[in-house]
């Protein structure tokens, strides 16, 4: 059985996430689509108050690795450039 998320009218099948990325108004969240022997990245985007919503959840289960080695949340984003 598929790990399903529902966040207002979507569902998010979250065996085939790819990858979340925050844009600060918004969540896109990326996934595979097949397209006959070939697969395409396609993403749905979360805005407003189930963006709000999806963030604390992904928080809640996600560890965040510069903090967990001794860093801040505030170095991420020098982390990264």
């Amino acid at each position: 059985m598929a790990a399903l998320l529902k966040i207002g009218t979507k569902w998010i099948n979250l065996d085939q996430v790819m990858e979340i990325q925050d844009n600060v108004t918004s969540l896109r969240v990326y996934y595979p689509v097949a397209h006959g022997t070939q697969n395409e990245i396609d993403y749905t985007e979360i805005l407003g108050s189930e963006a709000s919503a999806l963030r604390t959840f992904l928080a809640g289960m996600g560890t965040d690795v510069l903090v967990a080695l001794g860093g801040t949340e505030l170095e991420q984003g020098s982390a990264t450039e």
